[in-house]
């Protein structure tokens, strides 16, 4: 009866080719160098493993890793086993920091022994991936293999210790990451390991048991005040604990988080591109038909914002509080609960006029797809002594926009404030050379917020500019059409154009400067200090300076406070 057997030589000049083996990315690691030079024959009944023979031996080992240099402490023949005895085993390769060892006796078939022991720098994970880089810190283990009677037994301590390390997928670094973690045949016990991630900590304990087809898991996890990225600039800091645990796919991922902090400055179009695939085809899909996808993990996470989160781009400045439950998969969850906008510090902008929110809320009611939830947002700005008020109400793929008025005005009469900066009966009063005027603003301020220059200058020097048109009627015509003088409509009307400077001091102070240029109105500077109170009081001072033309003299014309009280309805 013929005995299988197995036999492998290696001489390799160039130690990269033997780790390419293990992944492609050693092959050009300039940090990797070495050779090695070894045989090993084994020669075994395939139906009874038990009588094994088999040799090893090592002529040369030396690689280099980094700064630490790799030896064979003994060459030539380090393992031999004749007819399932171990006769020799007795491996040691040494660095200047680590090392590793392995000896074993005894009969496979009676009674054996194998033991290995470890001391290695963290930085030797990187021959595993090339996700893993700037790895630092020492792995200690021990682990020992007992067998008797064909029955064997495993167990392994492993201590990690100081490690640092940065992973290619996950922005950031993990830093000071310690670990113990024992092994005991099938069952992992992760007896603590923890993490310094985003200036906070990351917690991990429970146990892994490694049955087949899965894995039964029961761990702990925990997050204290740790800084995530989200999106391509944005970034939120949460804490929290849960579990994940289960008997097999999809395991559960249960728990609670916090938002302590957050801001998300992704521009609406980064957004979009980033929020996972859209299910929105399944509402053409027959209801008795089931979509089966591949699902490893099921959401079950609370949300609560302690701390109003930021949303800022060059069309918003929101902030949100609320609380919301993930369920279900993790790329295209379901969603329950609502967020709200913070009044008094909620701002958006619509057809290049600034609006505050006097109400704002997103709620995604249960069996809802999370991609259209109820939006209910009221802002108000004044323009041109009018106060109009924007509403967006309704599912987010079916909105309704209401406009309305203080005076109230007629739709048209709205649309063409939001449009020119005048009503309809002022716009009859433009010549051409004013509508062009108008139009070529209106342009240019569209233009302005979709080459997201705000948003640049808010980065860079924390300020914001806006171009507006400032209409309005001449006092001197409307005497001399009283008193029965003849005069066109285009006199009665004059404009210009208002340049406006916004920086926020602080959270409760903002400033603005601005100024009217060209045009047939005279030139007027304006600076308004507004502190904010409280949400719904404000106090707001104003410095105003004309220009005669006629004299070229600067006169103060008027300088004021106002009190603001803020309420909604």
């Amino acid at each position: 009866k013929k005995r299988s057997y197995v036999k492998g030589v290696i001489n390799s000049q160039n130690v990269k080719q033997v780790f390419g083996l293990l992944s492609a990315h050693n092959m050009d690691d300039p940090d990797l160098s070495g050779e090695l030079s070894s045989e090993f024959y084994a020669q075994f009944d395939f139906f009874n493993p038990y009588r094994l023979d088999a040799t090893l031996k090592m002529n040369k080992l030396k690689f280099t890793k980094g700064r630490e240099n790799f030896r064979l402490k003994e060459k030539g023949t380090l393992a031999v086993i004749k007819k399932g005895t171990i006769e020799k085993l007795n491996i040691n390769i040494n660095s200047e920091d680590s090392s590793i060892e392995l000896k074993g006796n005894g009969n496979l078939e009676k009674n054996v022994t194998i033991q290995q022991n470890f001391l290695l720098g963290a930085h030797l994970v990187e021959l595993l991936t090339g996700k893993i880089r700037g790895s630092s810190g020492t792995i200690q283990g021990k682990a020992k293999l007992i067998g008797k009677n064909k029955v064997f037994q495993n167990f392994m301590d492993l201590k990690g210790q100081n490690i640092s390390l940065n992973y290619s997928d996950i922005p950031g670094s993990f830093i000071d990451t310690n670990f113990r973690i024992s092994l005991e045949n099938k069952n992992i016990i992760i007896q603590e390991a923890s993490s310094n991630y985003g200036n906070g900590i990351l917690n991990l304990d429970g146990s892994i048991e490694t049955l087949l087809p899965y894995p039964k898991l029961d761990l702990n996890w925990e997050i204290d005040n740790s800084r995530f990225p989200v999106f391509s600039k944005s970034n939120m800091v949460v804490g929290g604990k849960g579990e994940l645990s289960g008997n097999e796919i999809p395991y559960k991922l249960f728990g609670d988080l916090n938002i302590f902090h957050g801001e998300i400055v992704d521009d609406l179009d980064e957004f979009k591109s980033e929020v996972g695939v859209s299910t929105e085809y399944e509402k053409f899909i027959p209801k008795d038909i089931s979509i089966k996808r591949f699902n490893l993990i099921d959401l079950d996470l609370g949300i609560d914002v302690v701390r109003p989160i930021r949303v800022f781009n060059s069309l918003t400045e929101l902030y949100f509080d609320g609380a919301i439950r993930l369920t279900g998969e993790p790329k295209t969850p379901d969603i329950v609960g609502a967020l709200k906008t913070v009044q008094g510090k909620s701002k958006f902008k619509f057809k290049g006029y600034e609006f505050d929110l006097i109400d704002g809320e997103i709620s995604f009611p249960k069996g809802r797809a999370r991609n259209r939830p109820d939006l209910k947002f009221a802002g108000v700005t004044d323009i041109n002594n009018f106060n109009v008020k924007v509403e967006v109400i309704g599912p987010a793929d079916k909105i309704a926009i209401g406009l309305s008025s203080t005076p109230p005005l007629s739709q048209e009469d709205i649309k063409s404030l939001l449009a020119i900066g005048v009503t309809t009966d002022v716009s009859k009063g433009l010549d051409d050379s004013q509508r062009q005027s108008m139009t070529t603003i209106g342009v240019g301020s569209m233009i302005f917020e979709q080459f997201k220059i705000n948003q640049e200058l808010n980065s860079s020097l924390g300020v914001r500019l806006s171009v507006l048109p400032e209409i309005s009627e001449d006092e001197t015509s409307l005497l001399q059409g009283k008193s029965g003088v003849s005069d066109t409509a285009s006199t009665r009307v004059k404009s210009a154009t208002k340049i406006k400077v916004q920086k926020k001091i602080s959270e409760k102070v903002d400033l603005s400067v601005s100024s009217t240029v060209g045009g047939s109105m005279e030139q007027k500077q304006e600076m308004n200090i507004n502190y904010k109170i409280n949400k719904k009081l404000s106090l707001e001072g104003i410095y105003e300076v004309k220009s005669n033309e006629e004299s070229e003299e600067e006169n103060p014309n008027s300088i004021g406070i106002d009190l603001k009280w803020n309420t909604s309805f």
